[in-house]
């Protein structure tokens, strides 16, 4: 036996195995087919000495190297994956007013083809749309001769019947034939608004712009309602001027038609480059003002409209890069409608 082991430390010899003591872990074998008995002893507080010491030196770098080898697991996956997600904000960006091809460069191989098939579907809806808006122009244009010639037909008509029905139903016919003329010439205006070329070159004064806008429908029944307030300095812009007419237009007929007939409608250029637009009336609800810049959108108003007023203002401010706020009540008051559009600086 070794020089240092206690005999007491061994129990009789039974059989070939492990044995376990309250101090020891022991193993017993055979040799010389018996003739002699071999058994080892170790310590179970050495045992545990053992493996504390083999888990501190595998378990301590884990400990250290795990959490460095996750973090840059982790920071290599967003490395390899900012061309993705980029992609895809450009993507979710997109929508009927941009439908230019999303950048694909960095992208992995086995994506490029599925951005390059979504670049391509982009390409045919914008297609599609171009050709619906072109021909939306074409037939309100085509619609004005027509409807014109119509239209003097029945005034002729009207003046030179002497029966009274045939007049009432002449009148009638006068009445729809200039709410068609006046459905062609929006529609006009919204394919203009949905083309390109929204801002010109050079700037110019939009204040000139809107005082002839203003005085046009000064002429009509309800224009001696507007109350002009320009600056006294020049609002300079480079958003075009047939553009801000049709926007300036469609804003102060809105106030016209849907206001208070007995209140006048103050409409003030703001030096900043800020049309401002504001009618007497009841208040308009939240969920209403929310879906009035909708195509053929309308309130609660009994006044006749092609309800493409406030959508065609809406598509030039998104074109210019400006914003459109419709609030009701306006500013400062209990009643009424506002309607601000901003514009880009020079």
């Amino acid at each position: 036996r070794s020089h240092d082991a206690d005999i007491r430390d061994f129990p009789p010899y039974t059989e070939i195995g492990f044995v376990q003591t309250p101090t020891h872990r022991l193993y017993y074998d055979a040799a010389l087919g018996g003739e002699f008995n071999i058994a080892i002893a170790e310590p179970l507080d050495h045992r545990a000495e053992v493996s504390r010491e083999t888990l501190m030196a595998l378990g301590l770098p884990l400990f250290i190297l795990l959490p460095l080898t996750l973090g840059g697991i982790w920071l290599l996956v967003r490395l390899m994956l900012r061309p993705l997600r980029g992609f895809r904000a450009g993507v979710a960006s997109r929508d009927g007013d941009d439908l230019t091809p999303v950048d694909t460069g960095g992208l992995p191989d086995e994506i490029t083809p599925v951005a390059e098939a979504v670049n391509a579907l982009l390409a045919r809806l914008q297609r599609t749309l171009a050709a619906e808006r072109s021909f939306a122009a074409n037939a309100a244009h085509e619609l004005r001769t027509p409807v014109a010639a119509a239209l003097a037909q029945t005034q002729r008509l009207s003046a030179e019947t002497g029966e009274d029905g045939t007049r009432k139903r002449a009148d009638d016919i006068e009445v729809s034939l200039k709410r068609l003329n006046r459905l062609s010439e929006k529609l006009m205006q919204m394919a203009r608004a949905e083309g390109a070329n929204l801002l010109s070159d050079t700037p110019h004064d939009l204040a000139i712009v809107l005082r002839m806008v203003a005085d046009d429908l000064a002429h009509t029944d309800s224009g001696n309602r507007l109350m002009l307030n320009l600056p006294p300095e020049p609002v300079m812009s480079r958003v075009d001027a047939d553009a801000f007419a049709i926007a300036a237009r469609n804003l102060l007929e809105n106030a016209l038609r849907h206001g208070d007939e007995n209140a006048p409608v103050n409409v003030t250029l703001k030096p900043g480059g800020t049309l401002q637009v504001v009618n007497a009336g009841p208040v308009v609800p939240p969920e209403v003002l929310d879906a009035l810049t909708q195509r053929f959108a309308r309130g609660d108003s009994s006044a006749e409209g092609s309800g493409l007023g406030l959508a065609i203002v809406q598509t030039i401010a998104k074109g210019i890069g400006g914003r459109l706020e419709i609030s009701s009540p306006a500013t400062g008051r209990e009643d009424g409608f506002q309607v601000e559009l901003q514009l880009p600086q020079v």
